[in-house]
């Protein structure tokens, strides 16, 4: 294909598109029925806002993949476990090498397709930033295109667990032109998701509409504005003035309230997060495990979890809760603030690098953290809860990883 013919293409491409934004814009309407509105518009209000001017690097990227705008190779499931994304199919060809096949029918909200070559280029800049994400880091990421539909990813040592790293959203694909300026590159009109980041203004809001060449489902919203409230209180005092019609961290005080308008529903669901007291190890009084079991056995976690954080937690019986599934640690792991050290542990989960059966890996971590409980490695208090708030909105699905928010089936209802 020559540079002219691909050109027009592009332009084709970001034509039709358009036309077909304008056409939903223009027939947006309520309904009275309770089901979904045709082409509805949505207000959320979110905890966390961009920090680092999303920044896909940073943790500014969640908020991204929460709203819709940019997503990655691998698509990671409620459990953590990886779905096809804008790569369908994954194969390892060696210990240290996969190849992923791309999607075929993507285009970026700039019009350009996906390829090879973007992905390469959107993977070696998250790789080669001076602090690499958690995600990445350290396992030596390497790019590489592999004809016209695929791209080779190795790293440094076999890592069977490479799809699933590659679902963490500061590994997402943005369109070659958000690399093009020196600074930090730019979601606006640069992402592949259902919608399209159109307008920010700074850490306030965000505007987005339907992307209509999206690859996957047509949005059942036409558009949508974010609003990033930290305040949990202003946060509830939004939805039920009808404000917002989605709000993320109620609190558990506004619940009466919330709960007495009957267009408001909450939901609850774990998110995999353990609060704990850490226990410094070397530490000569804490390396008593008698110090930590009595300490253990003083803290009354149903109190803590009930009363003092408002029933916003679940008492913790174990180092991992149901949405907590692992955390290293291991002599020299990034999790390990307990400062603990153990052969025998380190045994158990040294199997981890060469297996990448689920149930076999979840074995692991059982043992694991049979092994942690036993030897009493800080002291799990609670385990954390999302809960969300919503006014006359279908289609919400919770997601413990906090990865997905504005997704197609998300609707308004009249």
């Amino acid at each position: 294909m020559n540079r002219r013919r691909a050109a027009r293409g592009t332009f084709s491409v970001v034509l039709l598109c358009l036309l077909a934004m304008l056409a939903g814009c223009a027939s947006t309407q309520r309904s009275s029925s309770g089901s979904p509105v045709p082409d509805g518009r949505l207000t959320v209000a979110l905890e966390f806002g961009p920090k680092a001017g999303f920044a896909i690097d940073t943790d500014d990227a969640f908020v991204l993949t929460e709203l819709g705008v940019v997503e990655t190779l691998v698509r990671a499931d409620p459990n953590g476990q990886g779905l096809p994304g804008l790569a369908n199919s994954w194969q390892r060809i060696d210990p240290r090498t996969w190849r992923f096949q791309l999607r075929p029918g993507v285009s970026f909200h700039d019009g350009t397709l996906l390829t090879p070559e973007a992905v390469v280029t959107a993977l070696h800049y998250v790789s080669s930033v001076a602090a690499p994400p958690r995600a990445i880091k350290g396992v030596g990421l390497q790019a590489a295109s592999d004809g016209t539909d695929g791209v080779r990813i190795s790293t440094t040592n076999p890592d069977p667990i490479l799809p699933l790293r590659l679902s963490s959203p500061n590994t997402a694909i943005l369109a070659p032109s958000a690399y093009r300026s020196t600074g930090p590159p730019g979601p606006i009109r640069t992402g592949t998701g259902p919608f399209v980041l159109t307008d920010v203004q700074a850490a306030q809001s965000a505007t987005l509409v339907r992307w209509e060449c999206y690859w996957g489902p047509r949005a059942a919203l036409a558009s949508a504005q974010a609003r990033f409230i930290p305040d949990p209180m202003a946060r509830a005092t939004a939805l039920r003035a009808g404000d917002v019609d989605l709000a993320q961290g109620i609190p558990d005080t506004a619940l009466p309230e919330l709960t007495s308008v009957p267009q408001i529903k909450v939901v609850t669901y774990p998110l995999p997060r353990t609060v704990s007291l850490y226990t410094n190890l070397t530490s000569p009084v804490l390396a008593d495990r008698r110090i930590r079991e009595a300490i253990e056995k003083a803290i009354d976690r149903p109190a803590l979890a009930t009363q003092v954080l408002n029933g916003s937690a679940t008492a913790a019986s174990d180092v991992f809760g149901g949405g907590v599934p692992w955390g290293d640690y291991t002599c020299a792991g990034y999790y390990n603030l307990n400062r603990y050290c153990s052969p025998a542990f380190d045994t158990i989960v040294g199997s981890l690098s060469q297996t990448a059966d689920p149930v076999q890996r979840q074995e692991t971590f059982r043992s694991a953290a049979k092994q942690l409980n036993q030897d009493i490695v800080g002291v799990p208090l609670v385990h954390s809860q999302a809960r969300v708030g919503m006014r006359d909105v279908t289609g919400f699905v919770p997601d413990p990883q906090e990865h997905y928010l504005l997704t197609p089936q998300l609707a308004r209802t009249g």
